[in-house]
């Protein structure tokens, strides 16, 4: 009897030590598949390389669960959330960011924790919702804190910077910003270095002082060559490029586009190349070569349909609304307009809504309709005030002279 139940227990400690090499396996099974799924994603030039990197998170997700490794199913469901942001499908993201919430904080994955926290608020600044952007990216910067992960916090600290800088509230977000780079220099990380002096540079810009911007892309372009980033030289070369347009030189404006668009095209990276064609077409339009214009952002949105990016679809499609109204063709302005401002309602861009109401109501105002363009500029300003944004509030939103009862 005693040979029986001695055999027993062998039996089932070789079979529990099978089981779990059985699901050591498949763990490593699943880690395989989502780093492959990371370099999809990272990497994608369409709709279906975003499509496949999804198929490939979920596999890897399927399997994580059956061995119950929850460090591995909160990280995977983060990265769902990403493809999901990227695509501009903002609840979606929000639902899967939420549930690898749980799980981090289940698993006690501190830094996880504050990784997820920091997406959802880029989120939420998407969706022009800045207060509750805040209100995660503080958590986010706390919480690195707790652990001390100085490169989290100014990660952090940037994400906040952004999101000031929509409020329009620009001392508070070259705050976060400054911040910021003090930490990437302390830490001698080149990366985040560059990517925090790009951040200046975008603040000083909105806020007029370009010799600052300029100073500050001027430094991001030398860091990103002497790392050899060349995807953050086309950055640098596209705020560059943003100053000089702002100062009113174009020639020298578009000369850098052509740079920051030869090197994504020569990177391959698709959306990118989009983004430079939308800009060059601003610069065309400013200098009353329309059909430059209208040709650049015909090609900026096919790749915006291409790759499946809803906000700059939208953006370039308003755009192309505003080469109309200089054009003088009203009805194809407004079904632009009309176009963009379904598109962000449909992703929940409460910002881009605003941006929508006050192009149609240029249009109208244009056209004579004062009434339609008075409607659209009062909901433009009840949107701006409503969502905290300060600029867009000082803008012509709400002091347009149509509402001063002027024509």
């Amino acid at each position: 009897m005693k040979r029986i139940s001695v055999l027993a227990v062998v039996l089932w400690v070789a079979f529990s030590l099978f089981l779990s090499s059985a699901s050591a396996q498949s763990e490593k099974n699943g880690i395989a598949i989502y780093k492959e799924a990371n370099e999809l994603r990272t990497k994608a030039r369409s709709k279906e390389d975003r499509e496949k990197a999804l198929q490939k998170y979920q596999r890897a997700l399927e399997i994580f669960r059956k061995v119950n490794s929850e460090k591995w199913q909160a990280l995977t469901l983060n990265s769902i959330g990403r493809v999901y942001f990227d695509r501009s499908k903002y609840q979606e993201a929000l639902d899967y960011y939420e549930k690898a919430l749980r799980l981090h904080r289940k698993v006690g994955n501190v830094r996880g924790e504050a990784t997820t926290l920091a997406n959802m608020g880029r989120v939420y600044r998407n969706l022009s919702q800045f207060q509750k952007a805040l209100e995660y990216q503080e958590r986010a910067v706390s919480l690195h804190r707790q652990v001390s992960n100085l490169q989290g916090e100014g990660t952090a600290l940037l994400a906040m910077g952004h999101t000031y800088a929509g409020m329009g509230q620009h001392h508070k977000a070259l705050e976060c910003k400054e911040r910021a780079l003090e930490i990437s220099r302390q830490l001698k990380n080149f990366g985040d270095e560059a990517s925090a002096l790009l951040s200046l540079a975008h603040t000083y810009k909105d806020i007029g002082d370009y010799k600052k911007a300029q100073k500050n892309y001027e430094d991001a372009l030398e860091v990103r060559r002497k790392t050899g980033n060349v995807q953050g030289e086309a950055y640098a070369m596209g705020g560059l490029a943003s100053v000089h347009f702002r100062l009113g030189q174009f020639k020298k404006a578009l000369e850098f586009r052509e740079k920051a668009l030869e090197i994504e095209r020569r990177l391959g990276n698709v959306r990118e190349e989009g983004v430079e064609l939308n800009n060059m077409a601003v610069i065309f339009g400013s200098r009353g070569q329309y059909r430059k214009a209208l040709e650049n952002y015909e090609k900026a949105l096919e790749i915006c349909r291409r790759v499946g990016d809803i906000k700059e679809e939208a953006t370039t499609l308003s755009n192309i609304g505003s080469i109309y109204l200089s054009l003088g063709q009203y009805q194809k302005a407004l079904e632009c307009g009309a176009k963009a401002m379904e598109m962000r309602r449909k992703i929940g861009a409460i910002q881009g809504e605003a941006w929508s109401h006050d192009l149609m109501g240029r249009i109208y105002q244009a056209w004579g309709l004062r009434q339609n363009a008075l409607a659209n500029y009062e909901k433009a300003c009840e949107i701006t005030r409503k969502i905290g944004d300060k600029q867009g509030e000082s803008n012509n939103y709400c002091n347009h002279s149509v509402m001063r009862g002027r024509h």
